[in-house]
């Protein structure tokens, strides 16, 4: 099957990027955008919905004169909806296609009046880097494993921490208007004199305002000052019960978490089982995988089955924009898609290992072994084998930088039971 680039995206008003079993598609005849036949021609049709606004372009000529009834045409034009679809083949060339309700469009004229547009070249070329970017990308995140390998925890340091833990706190907002003084007093008092002296004749407003104020200056004090403490009193009730509240939310997150935390430090068998299901459940890998483990009662080792998954995890092919423009792909040798199959496989057991013992202070060691469904050469069938078996110790395993090493090498420092030949073919081993 041939590699495609799944993604939806508008490109501008009328053009869009539609995604469908068969691939990438430009469609024409969306919402506000069309491709009519009729009477008079080919016409381009867009519109903004909603607006009245529209244009017409005709794109191509019907003028060709038949007689009797082969003449008969649509009396009214008729929207379709075209669907360009970008595809990348298995034999390593692209293809470009354009599809009318399902059926593969002949229409030359059409089709290269799309192919004019400056969209048209936009999605292209930005089809040909994904399309090539996706498969790349791919491989190098299944290659890549042991950079999410968890680096090792400083226990000392969580011991530190925990002893000096301390629940969050609530802040305290502060009350933000300013107490009022004799100067507001002496505008809200005026602008009532002015309002209750306004019906006055004219020649007694000016006294009755100045007697209006002077009588009532100190009760407006105590008015507007009476009127802020008692909003200053209501934010302040407010804050106290939005303290408490917070304060019993902080008080039980940080009970819950010094009280894990602890466990974690002194741990019990229990505990770190549950621990390890949270940990495997909330990992997201590039590949399916499948781990069951067994904590040693003494809790300083644990050993790990990995179902690793099948060599169809690897990309068979690789791509590439070429000097033309053009994207192309090339089939891996199988030498070369059975290396990368045992750097994926054991990168799993490092980025394993790694989980484990990011699980308790008191793990020093872990034993992994991985298993898949393999061709068993003397029958043909197919059967699930171990393909290989490596025991960690803490101190040698984190001696490693994980953001740069090659699994295949890195795992020969740990003398691991497995069989591989020349050519990166893993076989079936017994475990000892």
């Amino acid at each position: 099957m041939g590699l495609r680039c799944h993604r939806s995206i508008r490109i501008c008003k009328g053009l869009r990027l539609n995604i469908s079993g068969s691939g990438i598609g430009l469609s024409v005849g969306v919402r506000g955008a069309s491709v009519s036949f009729g009477p008079r021609g080919t016409y381009v049709n867009v519109g903004i919905p909603g607006t009245g606004i529209s244009y017409r372009e005709k794109i191509g000529d019907s003028s060709r004169k038949t007689s009797g009834a082969s003449q008969a045409v649509p009396s009214r034009p008729v929207d379709i909806e075209l669907i360009v679809k970008y595809i990348l083949d298995d034999d390593g060339k692209e293809r470009i296609e354009f599809y009318r309700d399902g059926t593969l469009v002949t229409d030359e004229s059409l089709i290269r009046r799309v192919k004019r547009t400056d969209q048209y070249k936009e999605w292209l070329q930005e089809s040909r880097k994904k399309v090539v970017d996706k498969v790349e990308n791919d491989t190098e995140a299944l290659l890549t494993l042991t950079r999410h390998c968890i680096p090792r925890t400083d226990w000392d340091m969580v011991r530190t921490r925990f002893e000096s833990m301390k629940p969050e706190r609530y802040i305290r907002r502060v009350y933000g208007v300013r107490k009022p003084d004799a100067a507001d007093a002496e505008r809200v008092v005026a602008a009532r004199a002015q309002k209750v002296t306004e019906n006055k004749f004219i020649l007694f407003r000016n006294k009755a305002r100045i007697d209006y104020i002077n009588n009532n200056r100190s009760a407006v004090m105590e008015e507007i000052l009476a009127d802020w403490q008692k909003e200053k009193d209501r934010f302040e009730e407010n804050e106290n019960r939005l303290e408490k509240i917070e304060n019993d939310k902080f008080n039980s997150r940080f009970s819950e978490q010094k009280e894990y935390i602890a466990h974690m430090l002194s741990p019990n068998k229990g505990f770190l089982e549950c621990r390890m299901d949270d940990l495997l459940s909330e990992i997201r890998l590039p590949v399916e995988f499948n781990v069951d483990y067994e904590i040693a009662d003494d809790l300083k080792s644990m050993k790990m089955d990995i179902e690793l998954p099948g060599m169809d995890c690897i990309a068979e092919r690789t791509a590439r924009i070429l000097a033309s423009g053009k994207a192309s792909s090339r089939k891996k040798p199988q030498k070369t898609i059975k290396m990368e199959y045992t750097k994926v496989v054991f990168g799993l057991a490092f980025y394993f290992a790694s989980v484990a013992f990011s699980l308790a202070p008191t793990i020093s060691e872990v034993d992994v072994a991985g298993h898949a469904r393999t061709i068993d050469g003397s029958t043909g069938h197919e059967v699930d084998a171990y393909l290989y078996h490596v025991v960690y110790a803490i101190d040698d395993f984190f001696e490693l930088d994980f953001a740069n090493i090659d699994p295949l090498l890195a795992i020969r420092r740990f003398n691991p039971e497995m069989d591989i030949d020349a050519g990166y073919e893993m076989k079936a081993i017994e475990l000892s």
